[in-house]
């Protein structure tokens, strides 16, 4: 008898540990390639750039750094001062253009994943479907002169991502195999909610791109006040 327990006991560990396993979905961007630089050059004169940003998130300044890496491979900045701080950068250039980003950025979740969670684990649906997760990024850039300190330009880039993803944070609730599937009923309540996991997955997946994309609006936008000579006369 305590044979056929143990058994029973290693069967049931062994089945929970295969379908909590079998029912993970790797990050997935449904939408990746509508949000990349399409790589159409700088007709502009490049100039000194200092960037500052108003965040103190670790994940917003992360895009703010790829950012900054793109302005560089854009042509449109000689140099790049980040963070930029007048006090701090005394003894080097003054920049030319003052690049404020302000990133906004709300997660959520979706009705659906209820659905997927409850009856579709029925069929193994975070595993091919993964639960939905949005992503929506709003890139607030304010380009100051860095000499007079008017104003150049303020302007929006938003950013959409359609996410999907599942780990085993939330498929371990596939227990319902085993039992009359009140754990995924219930669980499918809760995972409507967004998946803090998926931030920093999201983040590294994406952050060459957003990079890319917001850099080539800056760089358009700097080109287009550079080319009729103040960018020339500021440095005079």
């Amino acid at each position: 008898m305590k044979k056929y327990r143990m058994f029973l006991l290693i069967f049931g560990v062994a089945v929970i540990s295969f379908v909590c396993s079998a029912c993970s979905h790797t990050l997935e961007v449904k939408n990746l390639n509508t949000y990349r630089s399409l790589g159409l050059g700088y007709s502009g004169e490049s100039v000194c750039l200092g960037v500052v940003t108003d965040t103190v998130e670790a994940v917003e300044t992360e895009y703010v750094r790829s950012i900054c890496m793109a302005l560089q491979n854009t042509g449109c900045a000689s140099r790049i001062l980040f963070p930029y701080n007048l006090s701090l950068h005394s003894r080097d250039p003054k920049a030319d253009v003052i690049v404020k980003i302000s990133p906004l950025m709300d997660y959520s979740g979706s009705g659906w994943n209820f659905l997927i969670n409850w009856p579709g684990f029925l069929i193994f649906t975070p595993a091919w479907n993964g639960y939905i997760y949005h992503a929506d990024m709003d890139f607030r850039i304010n380009l100051v002169d860095g000499r007079t300190n008017e104003t150049i330009d303020n302007f929006s880039v938003p950013v959409r991502y359609n996410i999907r993803h599942a780990a085993m944070n939330r498929t371990w609730t596939e227990v319902g195999w085993l039992e009359v599937s009140l754990i995924p009923f219930i669980g499918g309540f809760v995972f409507v909610q967004y998946d803090d996991n998926v931030t920093e997955l999201l983040l590294q997946k994406v952050k060459g791109d957003v990079g890319n994309y917001v850099s080539d609006k800056i760089a358009s936008r700097i080109a287009g006040y550079s080319t009729h000579g103040k960018g020339k006369t500021r440095r005079q």
